[in-house]
């Protein structure tokens, strides 16, 4: 090899470090302009628009909840388009975001949000263990067993896209393939002691109580 060549390669490599970093740059500038646009006084508005869903919904007027969540989902996706997807993030990734902007602007309301999105987690989670244990009686009396242990196993046996037993909102999987509760944590689907197969959720404090008290348990 020639000292031609190898000084052409040398003058390489820093035009090849600058079109890196100019490469880089125009990947990471909508994510940097993104954080840098984010308005204090949007923030504060999705937070006021979250505490009047909160309120609309605990005085039983689902319709103008609904117009306010629907608000909400607007501007937060303004702020957040990450959040907003294709594919929208899980529910629990939206809550944890508007607490983050309470805390921020308003600490004296998230107590009153997050007592909201527990419950509606909770609701959420009863909602998809029924759907669940429904499908698992079909499963069982199709297959003459119920489904292996584990949430990821459960999943895949009963949303199997050829033959599915159950059709659950889409943030109900993660990104791992298991089953997940309104709280974004993989179910707990697994014999208990007897060497009975229980599925349940580990609740709002995420821990496994054995069932009880915080758990979320199946109706089967």
């Amino acid at each position: 090899m020639n000292a031609g060549v190898l000084l052409d390669r040398a003058e390489q490599r820093p035009m090849a470090r600058c079109v890196w970093r100019a490469l880089m740059a125009a990947l990471l500038a909508p994510i940097v302009a993104s954080q840098a646009l984010a308005s204090p006084a949007e923030e504060k508005r999705i937070v006021k628009v979250m505490i009047k869903w909160s309120d609309l919904r605990r005085s039983g007027n689902e319709t103008g909840a609904a117009a306010a969540a629907t608000e909400a989902q607007a501007l937060i996706a303004r702020e957040r388009p990450d959040l907003a997807g294709p594919p929208p993030a899980p529910q629990s990734a939206v809550f944890a975001y508007v607490l983050e902007l309470a805390t921020k602007h308003q600490p004296g309301a998230r107590a009153k949000l997050e007592a909201s999105f527990t419950t509606l987690q909770a609701n959420s989670t009863r909602s998809v263990l029924y759907a669940v244990s429904q499908a698992l009686e079909h499963y069982r009396m199709d297959r003459g067993d119920f489904p292996a242990s584990g949430a990821k196993a459960l999943a895949k046996a009963l949303m199997n896209p050829a033959n599915p037993y159950v059709k659950l909102p889409a943030d109900s999987v993660n990104a791992a393939g298991e089953l997940v509760d309104g709280w974004g944590r993989p179910l707990r689907y697994a014999p208990n002691s007897e060497g009975r197969l229980v599925l349940y959720s580990f609740g709002p404090n995420g821990k496994d109580d054995g069932g009880q008290p915080d758990d979320v348990m199946s109706p089967r």
